[in-house]
């Protein structure tokens, strides 16, 4: 009837389970552990940088102001799965600053945990081909073909076997990339070293993209956050061999690519070169 006062109609919230309760928790705690380290980790490397006498004293400091002031004061509004990410960003970013500005070869001026800068930047590509070999292997497709399963493998123990003789030895990354005292007989194409990072990272960093871009747009944003961050470390490892590839007079896929497109722009300019 007219006269009658409708019921609301009253929609039950979907129950959750203890379970999910526990794993959001268990999240919790490890997105907090994870960003306290990492803030431990970046205030560790400037401080230890800047008590060796860096030469890129106010890059350091600059980078750390504005990570501390985009963090800290954001604290509230920034999502733990955020704050990870700019950390992570913010470490990686120093390391490729630092190659750029002073040359990896280079065991002065900046310092991550005690360790130098010659030797960080083959950590990073070796735990760089890790990872690409994680982000690979979890493809189904790649399971289904044996051929490309052993080549994959066959790449990646290629690859860590000369990285581990040149951090053993405290080999700079243009020595580990001529394969010096491991096997120095292919040229620089075929070595291990190079076909990781122009190559099998590369693969890695899109198929990376390609998994966080489908989680993303199917609104799985937790499950995007690790292969995003994997992109984001193989992304900079990519950059920092490029820059050294570069200096050491090597060709490389970016390096080729810039300065084509660089002549093109400025034609009456040669390819660039970064000093030694």
């Amino acid at each position: 009837m007219d006269g009658e006062q409708k019921q609301p109609i009253e929609i039950e919230a979907p129950l959750v389970s203890d379970e999910e309760v526990r794993q959001f928790k268990r999240r919790q705690i490890w997105l907090l552990v994870a960003n306290i380290c990492l803030y431990a980790l970046a205030l560790e490397a400037t401080i230890e940088s800047l008590w060796r006498g860096t030469p890129i004293f106010w890059w350091l400091v600059g980078a750390l102001l504005i990570y501390l002031g985009f963090t800290l004061f954001n604290w509230t509004i920034l999502k733990p799965e955020v704050r990870l990410f700019t950390s992570i960003l913010y470490i990686l970013g120093l390391v490729d600053l630092a190659v750029f500005l002073l040359g990896a070869s280079s065991d002065l001026g900046f310092w991550v945990a005690t360790i130098a800068l010659d030797r960080l930047m083959l950590i990073m590509i070796a735990a760089s081909v890790l990872l690409t070999g994680y982000q690979l292997l979890r493809l189904r497709f790649v399971w289904r073909d044996r051929f490309l399963l052993a080549l994959i493998v066959a790449l990646i123990v290629y690859s860590l076997i000369p990285l581990g003789v040149a951090i053993a030895k405290h080999l700079p990354f243009a020595a580990a990339v001529r394969g010096e005292q491991y096997w120095t007989w292919p040229p620089f194409w075929a070595q291990g070293v190079y076909l990781a990072t122009q190559i099998l990272i590369p693969i890695g960093f899109i198929a990376a993209v390609c998994v966080a871009a489908w989680a993303f747009l199917r609104a799985r944003y937790q499950q995007a956050m690790r292969p995003a961050i994997v992109a984001l470390i193989l992304l900079a490892a990519f950059a920092a061999a490029s820059i050294e590839l570069t200096r050491a007079d090597i060709p490389n896929v970016s390096g080729s690519v810039w300065n084509y497109y660089y002549q093109k722009l400025h034609p009456q300019h040669g390819d660039i070169e970064l000093t030694p």
